[in-house]
């Protein structure tokens, strides 16, 4: 796509294809020669191509596909929800959205990070997961961070750290139990879960608030870049999205000037870090058609993952482009929240 406006319009159009399915029946039914007829099947194939091979997806994540919710969009689950809330005094400027989770208490807790290439974005991203995560026993707290290039790396993920601190020192306030704990991360915002995750207690990067930086016990990461220096030398053509500027605007300038930072930032050096000692279960969810950040990205750090005998699940979804959790009720949406509850039920 040769514009960031095109590309928008075909991840709509590849969020529909089951649509041209409908049609399809409705051409057979009214067909009235064998080759229109052909063709409407041919359409009606192709249209189902990618639910039947993300369907062995829905089988691993214990979940299952919902014509309705496709057609009409995922329900919107009533939950209670506090907006704006200060979790720290100092830093009024990181406000969080908080998902009150159902159920007994103490409850698990999931702090998502939005994504928007480090510059842009907020949190509220992809509200039916996180609402379907406190409808099932979670709270959720949606949190945000400060943006490139006023604020560069680390400070998204010593705002994340600070964040998850003061949570875990208001457990009782929140209902909580802060050693169930997960992160949740989109696009930039992957890269920076994982990397919270990953570093905790590491003091390269600290939290950006007096608190303990403790571990969490599960990382999700949805199309998440986690090779940097990758991304900075092998962009996307067309470029739509500026990809070297922008990195330089994340982390100071190109990999030859910013060794240092790029190494930090990139999460595999984390993995390798660790050695023999266990990072947190790690669940990785990416569409096979990203044209924005490649599946590489996902695939190079399961890899390195599997190498150092971490836990890890990669979930790769055909047919599936960067942001294909943004159409509630859409293939790889469903996947994606299936995934998701069913690896905080074992926090």
């Amino acid at each position: 796509m040769p514009t960031f406006e095109l590309w928008k319009v075909r991840l709509v159009a590849k969020e529909l294809t089951l649509a041209a399915a409908l049609v399809a029946v409705l051409a057979v039914a009214l067909a009235r020669t064998h080759l229109v007829r052909g063709l409407a099947l041919s359409l009606g194939c192709w249209a189902l191509r990618s639910l039947i091979a993300a369907w062995p997806l829905f089988q691993l994540a214990h979940g299952s596909f919902s014509l309705g919710e496709y057609l009409t969009g995922a329900p919107a689950t009533p939950v209670h929800i506090e907006r704006d809330v200060i979790l720290e005094p100092s830093r009024p400027d990181l406000l969080t959205d908080v998902y009150r989770g159902s159920g007994d208490l103490p409850r698990p807790l999931a702090v998502v990070v939005h994504g928007g290439s480090w510059l842009h974005g907020d949190k509220g991203e992809v509200a039916t997961v996180s609402r379907a995560l406190a409808a099932a026993g979670v709270t959720v707290f949606d949190v945000r961070y400060r943006l490139a290039p006023e604020h560069p790396f680390p400070a998204a993920i010593a705002d994340v750290k600070c964040l998850l601190g003061r949570l875990r020192e208001q457990a009782s306030k929140y209902g909580i139990a802060k050693e169930r704990a997960a992160l949740i991360g989109r696009s930039a915002g992957g890269q920076i879960v994982l990397l919270a995750a990953y570093s905790a207690g590491s003091r390269a990067i600290p939290p950006a608030c007096a608190v303990a930086d403790e571990p969490v016990r599960t990382v999700i990461a949805v199309y998440p870049s986690t090779d940097l220096a990758y991304a900075y030398e092998n962009v996307a053509l067309p470029d739509i999205l500026d990809s070297r500027d922008t990195l330089t605007k994340y982390l100071g300038g190109p990999p030859l000037e910013k060794l240092e930072a790029y190494r930090q930032a990139t999460p595999m050096t984390w993995v390798d870090k660790a050695g023999s000692r266990q990072l947190p279960t790690t669940l990785l969810l990416h569409g096979l058609d990203d044209l924005l950040v490649r599946p590489y990205h996902s695939q190079h750090l399961y890899d390195a993952l599997v190498r150092n005998a971490q836990t890890v699940t990669l979930l790769g979804i055909p047919g599936a482009d960067h942001g294909f959790d943004f159409r509630a009720g859409g293939i790889g949406e469903q996947i994606e929240r299936a995934a998701v509850l069913d690896a905080l039920r074992r926090l």
